[in-house]
């Protein structure tokens, strides 16, 4: 992809990143520190009780990081998978006696196609945002 489309995709997966992380991520990384601190001041508890405590305490992040990650690769695949077809598009255009004119069109060709698939998979962060926030909202409420 060009680098003002890669750098425009990345600006778009930020902002909603950040909003994930303010909505969800940072709550649950201060649950996680309180619960183990409570581990920690267990005097009566022995040393492997509170490693363990504490290692509960990380559970619920840990389950929430690895659901965001894998919505983002989910998205990034989906992303690559537009660029491809976009690939394959020019690619059965272009034949042994392609002129460099013709190679120059394609060329643009593509530089539209892949924007057009990104702008495609921008408009469908907020749904796919949202969707993660409802379901990082239920993972926190059953905890």
């Amino acid at each position: 992809m060009a680098e003002a489309t890669v750098a425009r995709v990345q600006l778009a997966v930020d902002k909603f990143l950040t909003d994930i992380d303010k909505f969800s991520l940072r709550k649950l990384q201060a649950n996680m520190h309180a619960c183990a601190l409570k581990c920690c001041q267990n005097e009566d508890a022995s040393l492997e009780q509170v490693q363990r405590c504490v290692q509960d305490c990380s559970g619920p992040l840990s389950s929430a990081q690895s659901y965001v990650q894998t919505e983002m690769n989910s998205f990034q695949d989906r992303l690559q998978r537009g660029v491809l077809e976009c690939q394959d598009k020019i690619r059965d255009k272009i034949g042994p006696n392609t002129s460099e004119d013709d190679v120059m069109v394609y060329r643009g060709e593509f530089e539209k196609c892949v924007d057009k698939c990104a702008d495609t998979h921008i408009n469908l962060l907020p749904l796919m945002f949202k969707r993660m926030k409802e379901t990082l909202s239920s993972q926190n409420n059953k905890k």
